[in-house]
């Protein structure tokens, strides 16, 4: 991972240029130090580009450590916590309240926004070194204009703003572990791209299907990158790419293609909070058939009763999207399509516009 470099000057530098009566504050968040004054206070309605550099690091010796796009938390008062978005973020406040920020890794919040002291942490050392700006003009017209004058500061945060959010319409964002950009879906209903380089994302669609013995999910991708040239069930090279089902038990069943661990595998997360909640079975392994499309169709409650304890979950709730590239910093691809959930009377199209369900029932059987 290179060295960092310190934003804070030019920031400072460009944004008072673009916008003379910019609010502009440089703060340094530590590692798990819980939530930290931004130096603003916001008012709903008023617009705030955030941009960080810095690591928090895993294993320093080895350059290893979690960038601000995984590790770099913000909220307004006491609402909501939104994790980062690359280098740089810009948003609309929608309530009045001091910026708040915190640094920690993902799974670390509860769903009050508060660090979860029931999850073992990560030990972590490092900090983030955050520029907030709030913008007495129109931030799309202060970005453009700091874009063209610093194209590597403000060119992303410019970009993002003005593409706004890319997740799959129809899918959100697992709480834990917060937004990302890792999955879109370039036409409605159409494949969905995945691209994760050095952070972590799970996208999830929620349903609501019996789990009956005829039910499979089908699924077809073309992975071109594998973010872990190393067997993926210890913490330091849990990089991965995954299918997955969430029960109605809260656990979830996730199907990997693995570098090096055998087909049939099965192991437990070996990250914190996930551990007793997430289980994962490698489908595919090694190299052979990178690049090309495969098909994959999975017997979803035999695969539960060979990987999961009893008594067995009765629902499938909702699809997950998974792509981890955080703990080595390496880069995983691949793009799908034909995602279905499928029995004797049921065919559900996952990856479909339409919402909030859009299933086709089998010879008139009634949902079950």
């Amino acid at each position: 991972m290179p060295r960092t470099r310190r934003v804070a000057p030019t920031a400072q530098l460009v944004a008072q240029r673009v916008d003379p009566q910019a609010t502009i504050h440089v703060a340094r968040v530590r590692a798990r130090r819980g939530w930290t004054d931004g130096g603003i206070k916001l008012s709903a309605g008023e617009h705030v580009t955030v941009l960080a550099t810095g690591t928090l690091w895993t294993a320093r010796p080895l350059g290893l450590g979690l960038l601000p796009k995984v590790g770099l938390w913000l909220r307004i008062g006491t609402g909501p916590a939104l994790s980062m978005l690359g280098s740089a973020i810009t948003f609309a406040c929608d309530q009045d309240g001091p910026l708040k920020l915190l640094a920690a890794e993902p799974g670390a919040l509860d769903a009050s926004g508060a660090l979860d002291d029931n999850t073992k942490s990560i030990a972590l050392t490092g900090s983030y070194e955050v520029v907030v700006i709030r913008w007495a003009t129109d931030p799309h017209l202060a970005l453009t204009r700091a874009a063209a004058l610093s194209p590597d500061l403000f060119g992303p945060a410019h970009l993002r703003h003005r593409r706004g959010d890319t997740t799959p319409v129809g899918w959100n964002h697992h709480p834990r572990i917060g937004a990302s950009e890792i999955f879109s879906q370039p036409s409605p209903g159409g494949e969905v791209e995945c691209l994760t380089s050095g952070d972590v994302g799970i996208v999830r669609r929620p349903v609501d299907v019996p789990l009956t013995e005829d039910l499979t999910l089908d699924w077809t991708w073309l992975v071109r990158d594998l973010p872990s040239a190393l067997a993926e069930n210890i913490e330091p090279t849990h990089d991965y790419l995954s299918v997955a089902v969430e029960f109605d038990d809260g656990r979830d069943l996730s199907w990997i293609w693995s570098s090096e661990l055998p087909e049939g595998k099965v192991f437990s997360c070996p990250l914190p909070y996930w551990s007793s909640r997430e289980t994962h079975l490698v489908i595919r392994s090694g190299t052979t058939g990178l690049g090309a499309w495969q098909p994959e169709s999975r017997h979803v409650l035999a695969d539960a009763a060979s990987a999961l304890a009893t008594p067995l979950p009765s629902r499938v709730v909702a699809i997950w999207l998974i792509a981890n590239s955080a703990c080595q910093g390496s880069v995983g691809s691949f793009t799908l399509r034909d995602l279905r959930l499928r029995s004797t009377h049921l065919e559900h199209d996952v990856l479909a516009a339409l919402a909030p369900n859009p299933s086709r029932h089998i010879k008139g059987s009634a949902h079950q």
